[in-house]
């Protein structure tokens, strides 16, 4: 069955990358892709929180579209710039946003807003069907201070859907935000010697993942 994302020569790695300060998060990514992108027959490179092919039961977000009184539940996972192309994920309409620059935009006292992207899916629940770029969306947290914060998301790229969850489940609506913790590293091998290709990962591994032993799945 097509899940709507190339899996051929995918390997996945846990090299689980956390740090308060985004900067930091993103100077490792860098440094990571640019030694993975070495290897001959590696093509491409992404980090992500959760498994393109398997949502988290924690990382759900509660969000009411502009003027609605309802709220949906949309599963959330933290990507990096080079997500949707790796895992071949069409773009639909709109714009990529980018990890770089400051997440969230500062709109008034108690309210912020960043870009998101969502799938079909999402669209669909949140009733934006196909005219869903530049629709928000809200969710209202509470600071450590105790000020009800509203967190508004808006839609700067739909994707196509892809196969997220089990096949009878069918695909969760999803949104997926650039930047954050990355627990993933998603590497894509072309045509090569598979055992020199292993071997050149577990190099890499070694030397950002020193005295943890080598993980992977295919």
């Amino acid at each position: 069955k097509d899940l709507g994302f190339h899996t051929d020569g995918l390997v996945e790695m846990p090299m689980i990358i956390r740090a308060p300060d985004r900067s930091v998060i993103f100077n490792q990514t860098g440094a990571i892709r640019t030694e993975l992108m070495k290897i001959p027959g590696v093509e491409g490179v992404t980090f992500t929180l959760i498994h393109p092919w398997r949502v988290s039961d924690v990382n759900w977000t509660n969000l009411t579209p502009e003027g609605g009184q309802s709220h949906h539940k949309i599963h959330n996972s933290g990507i990096d710039d080079f997500y949707f192309e790796v895992l071949d994920i069409p773009i639909l309409s709109g714009r990529l946003p980018t990890s770089d620059g400051p997440r969230w935009r500062e709109l008034g006292e108690n309210e912020v807003e960043s870009d998101i992207i969502i799938n079909e899916a999402a669209a669909r629940v949140l009733g934006w069907g196909k005219d869903a770029v530049d629709k928000r969306a809200f969710r209202d947290v509470k600071s450590r201070d105790g000020r009800e914060i509203r967190l508004w998301s808006r839609v700067a790229c739909v994707v196509g859907d892809s196969h997220n969850q089990s096949l009878h489940l069918g695909i969760a609506p999803s949104m997926y935000s650039p930047g954050g913790s990355l627990h993933y590293t998603l590497v894509r091998l072309g045509p090569g010697n598979l055992v020199d290709q292993m071997a050149g990962l577990e190099a890499v591994w070694g030397k950002f993942l020193e005295g943890k032993p080598f993980e992977f799945n295919f």
